[in-house]
């Protein structure tokens, strides 16, 4: 893992002295306007100016980034001749600058990194990531979602030049949050560890990674979601994004992360966490016989009176256990729920990106009608 990662309350306050010596113009991509609200980006601004880094603010991210938004960002960080960028915002910022310091250095398109699947050079700028969700582990990993809205695509960039040089994680950060991006983004983060548990791929360090952050978001979600301020819990959170970042580089994910792109490019006001929250039920009840005693170990992790059932009771209870809590936090597990009808299920097919058969269950595309027609079905 070749990010530093620097962790802990307060760490924005020494920002200045964490990145000192990293470069002299950093190129600072953040969100349209939350961060500047909260008076974060200025804070920022005036920590580099202290150190002579000059710094020049791109607030044109969206929730879900477009090529167009990173190839306008790319041309102003090449104009401004900046050496290093700085993603300060949630997942999709994180990702957006990470794009941005790839194509930046060249006069490639982004288009042709995304559908031409152009190699990113060892020219990538030098990328600090601050993140202020507690979410997508992107901070860590080496990975960009990017969004074509003229075609509903959504796919990622990926290469180990876009791992960021530096995480600063600082759960005070994202006490702000609001209660629906807190349970949406902490969904994810489960999501990251149950897969990177389940599947096929998965490797000793990240299991326990895994588990550590899986019994993190069963206690400390809950505890956010009433008490916003709290610090503890906050910081439990914060720490098992960047750990699942790393699960995420290692050992990837499942079907979930597989299927969501596709929802969430053709209706982008569908938050990451949420889409995945209504593929996860019938996910579960789909996936849980190709790896029993994971998903039996899952269940036990979710309550702890399921150790009296044998191992098969337990893992066939997990779809039942995830729907319950996905509920418990006001996420939606109908995908009817969200406006969608089954109209899309061809587009949804055609989006499908990604190794399907990377799953407790392999998946074929052939698979995939029935499965979506299922996901309609869950209440």
């Amino acid at each position: 893992m070749p990010t530093e990662l620097k962790f802990g309350s307060g760490k924005f306050n020494d920002i200045s002295n964490i990145i000192k010596g990293i470069g002299l113009h950093a190129f600072i991509v953040t969100g349209k306007s939350s961060m500047k609200k909260l008076g974060y980006t200025n804070k920022l601004i005036t920590a580099l100016a202290d150190i002579n880094i000059k710094s020049t603010v791109y607030n044109n991210i969206s929730s879900s980034p477009s090529l167009m938004e990173v190839e306008i960002g790319a041309k102003k960080a090449r104009e401004v001749n900046a050496d290093f960028v700085i993603g300060f915002g949630g997942g999709s910022v994180i990702d957006a600058a990470k794009a941005i310091a790839a194509i930046s250095t060249g006069e490639t398109p982004a288009k042709d990194y995304f559908y031409k699947r152009v190699e990113i050079s060892a020219a990538t700028l030098p990328i600090i990531s601050i993140p202020t969700t507690a979410g997508t582990g992107s901070e860590m990993n080496r990975s960009a979602i990017i969004r074509d809205p003229d075609n509903n695509i959504k796919d990622g960039i990926r290469s180990n030049y876009l791992y960021p040089k530096m995480a600063i994680v600082d759960p005070e950060l994202t006490h702000s949050l609001p209660k629906k991006e807190t349970a949406e983004t902490g969904f994810d983060v489960l999501t990251h560890a149950i897969e990177s548990f389940v599947t096929p791929k998965a490797q000793p360090i990240t299991d326990a990674f895994a588990i550590m952050a899986i019994k993190n978001i069963l206690t400390h979600l809950p505890v956010v979601l009433s008490d916003p301020q709290n610090t503890k819990s906050r910081e439990y959170i914060s720490l098992s994004s960047a750990l699942m970042g790393y699960n995420l580089s290692f050992v990837g994910t499942c079907f979930p992360h597989r299927v969501d792109k596709p929802l969430c490019a053709i209706h982008p006001e569908i938050s990451h966490g949420q889409s995945l929250a209504v593929f996860y039920p019938y996910w579960a009840k789909l996936s849980w016989k190709g790896n029993t005693a994971r998903f039996a170990e899952l269940s036990y992790l979710f309550d702890k009176s399921t150790i009296k059932l044998t191992v098969n009771e337990r893992a066939e209870l997990f779809p039942e256990l995830i729907t319950k809590f996905i509920k418990s936090i006001g996420l939606k597990t109908n995908i009817c729920d969200l406006g969608i009808t089954n109209k899309i299920i061809p587009q949804l097919i055609e989006g499908a990106a990604g190794d399907l058969t990377i799953n407790p269950v392999p998946i074929k595309k052939e698979d995939l009608q029935n499965i979506f027609e299922n996901v309609f079905q869950v209440k």
